[in-house]
């Protein structure tokens, strides 16, 4: 089923509606679009980290 279709479907009036009731009920932080409340594995964080740390090469590639 579409989005459309659901919108229809179910009578909502339109896809900002979705999005507020997304804002209010959501566990997703708007600031960092990352979701809360919900903990990352190890590997998760590894993986982070060390494409952080990529970043900071390049970065300080590019400063030098």
């Amino acid at each position: 089923m579409s989005a459309i279709g659901a919108l229809k479907k179910y009578g909502i009036q339109s896809r900002s509606t979705v999005v507020g009731w997304l804002r209010k009920y959501g566990k997703f932080d708007w600031e960092t679009q990352t979701p809360l409340n919900i903990p990352k594995t190890p590997e998760q964080r590894l993986m982070e980290l060390e494409q952080e740390v990529l970043l900071l090469r390049k970065q300080k590639a590019f400063l030098e």
